[in-house]
């Protein structure tokens, strides 16, 4: 095993057991940082980190893959209507009036 992958394997170990200890403490996030003196920020940083090791070690996708943009068919619209398309994933949605053009479609769902 090379040297910088046994670090690697030792850092998330330590920040596993930093969150896990967070977890079990019965405290919020906030008020066990600062009894602990751990920066909230590197907390919830440890904390993403630990989770993409984890689906990547179970050959899930990972966070970038599951925000990819999919091609979606969509049936043509006539420029004269007057309905709009919805799209909902999860909590979120994005509706389209007839007419929008193309560009700031692709505008929109690249700032998202």
């Amino acid at each position: 095993m090379k040297v910088s992958t046994a670090k690697k394997r030792i850092r998330m170990q330590e920040m596993a057991a930093i969150v896990a200890s967070c977890q079990e403490s019965g405290l919020t996030v906030k008020a066990w940082c600062a009894q602990n003196s751990i920066n909230e920020g590197s907390y919830y940083y440890w904390l993403h980190r630990i989770r993409e090791e984890t689906l990547r070690a179970n050959g899930l996708e990972t966070p970038e893959e599951e925000n990819a943009i999919v091609p979606v068919e969509l049936p043509e619209i006539k420029k004269n209507s007057h309905s709009s398309v919805r799209i909902e994933y999860r909590d979120f949605w994005l509706e389209i009036p007839a007419g929008t053009n193309p560009s700031d479609i692709i505008a929109i769902l690249k700032a998202a």
